[in-house]
């Protein structure tokens, strides 16, 4: 791929999922935990925050994820459908 070149990540919520992960994002800006209150920059956020904690704690992210790898099998795949 060329360096220049931008990637791109879709993916769709439905209508309840989008409006939670629209509260969530409201509520943290309010808290001052995150300076957008758009969907997009919060997963720019979260997408940098996983980067850096690879980088910073691997063993951290790995038990972060494997706590909640059941969870998403059981709940959350149908999400992004």
């Amino acid at each position: 791929m060329d360096i220049t070149e931008k990637n791109k990540i879709e993916f769709y919520l439905d209508d309840t999922e989008t409006t939670k992960l629209d509260k969530i994002v409201k509520e943290l800006y309010e808290l001052n935990a995150i300076d957008s209150e758009t969907m997009e920059e919060f997963l720019r956020l979260t997408i940098f925050i996983v980067s850096h904690e690879y980088d910073k704690n691997k063993q951290s992210l790995n038990e972060f994820y494997r706590q909640n790898r059941e969870i998403y099998k059981e709940k959350g795949r149908n999400l992004f459908n």
